[in-house]
């Protein structure tokens, strides 16, 4: 974050578990924060909503050309 930013970075993951494993992870990283000693030792920013939508789908769909606003699958 510090380096490359948020525009920059995307999760992957090559795990190749079950769906519910997967799925907890993802759920994890949703609610995960750079604790605060970490950000004052090392000057790493806190994660934004903003960012966390980046890195989680955002930035893939940009390099992707796919418009991560639009729903594909209706319920």
């Amino acid at each position: 974050m510090r380096w490359a930013g948020p525009d920059k970075i995307t999760w992957g993951s090559d795990y190749a578990g079950f769906a519910a494993q997967i799925r907890g992870a993802a759920l994890a990283f949703g609610e995960f924060q750079i604790p605060e000693d970490l950000q004052v030792q090392y000057g790493y920013p806190p994660l934004t909503d903003e960012d966390k939508a980046k890195i989680f789908g955002g930035n893939l769909g940009k390099l992707l050309g796919i418009d991560t606003t639009k729903r594909r699958i209706k319920k």
